[in-house]
């Protein structure tokens, strides 16, 4: 008998949180153990949202695998993001060291490639950095490239590479300047709206004439975060127009494409054409962490 043994690319990403103590009164344990907590419940929330799967939740950092080179990439940022967000605790210094490297999964025996693993554990020797190996780069659009540096540091055999996670990252590598891939939209018969937020990506369509958006696992975009309410808002098809109706207490935040951001508390908006939406809170000039939508024709 033959057995078939199937197998798929992953990109195994190694984060690690590493303590440093420095001054002459040692730091309040109670207080570091907290903030360790609190970035590995943001980096299990961050991985979440980019479809990761989560191989081994260590005692200071995760390890993961994802679909894609866009995706670990993404949330690598995200990760890096949140977690440096947090205050240090007095008399501590936390760094949180990211690395990535592409690996095969043979489906028969759910082996991850340990040596992709181990790798990616090996690459995550830099402080506040994500390193990455040549693989990666190789599986990743342009648009994501121009964040990689060469890295001079140890594993040349891998042409590894840093990633600049401070650098703002263009909204194509959010999945291109259009959300339909340049005219899906006149193509999807009875679609009227496409939502993309991060690697999901939603359709309000005939058969699906209403979005909902919250904390609350039932709806159709689950977010997190404490300024996301649980039901915050809906958007759906009224006669000829797509509204967008907030129900929430921080509000939402809508940008068309060319035009100046709108709070919209309690209240209904038409939305047209392309834009980008956040949910209680401001864009603060950022994409990262909207939801980018395109109303078809």
């Amino acid at each position: 008998m033959i057995t078939l043994i199937t197998s798929s690319r992953k990109y195994q990403l190694h984060a690690e949180m590493v303590e440093t103590g420095f001054g002459h009164q040692p730091p309040d344990v109670a207080a570091l153990q907290q903030r360790m907590e609190r970035s590995l419940n943001r980096m299990e929330r961050i991985a979440s949202v980019y479809l990761g799967h989560i191989h081994v939740r260590l005692v200071n950092g995760l390890q993961l695998a994802f679909e894609t080179a866009e995706a670990a990439i993404l949330a690598a940022c995200e990760m890096q993001h949140r977690c440096n967000a947090l205050p240090q605790v007095p008399g501590s210094r936390v760094f949180l060291n990211i690395g990535i490297h592409q690996g095969i999964e043979l489906r028969r025996a759910k082996e991850d490639a340990g040596g992709a693993v181990e790798i990616a554990a090996l690459l995550a020797e830099v402080s506040d950095g994500i390193v990455v190996s040549g693989a990666v780069i190789a599986a990743l659009k342009p648009e994501l490239r121009v964040l990689a540096q060469p890295y001079k540091g140890l594993y040349p055999e891998i042409a590894a590479q840093t990633i600049d996670w401070r650098r703002e990252i263009p909204s194509t590598a959010y999945g291109g300047a259009s959300v339909s891939s340049g005219g899906m939209g006149s193509i999807l018969k009875g679609v009227y709206l496409i939502l993309l937020h991060n690697l999901k990506l939603l359709e309000l369509a005939r058969d699906k004439p209403v979005l909902t958006i919250g904390r609350d696992s039932r709806n159709d975009l689950v977010l997190a975060g404490s300024h996301v309410s649980r039901n915050h808002c809906r958007i759906e098809r009224q006669g000829d127009r797509v509204v967008l109706t907030d129900m929430s207490s921080n509000g939402s935040f809508v940008t068309p494409e060319g035009g100046k951001e709108q709070r919209v508390v309690n209240a209904s908006v038409t939305l047209s054409g392309k834009g980008i939406v956040f949910f209680g809170r401001e864009s603060r000039g950022e994409r990262r962490g909207g939801a980018r939508y395109e109303v078809c024709s």
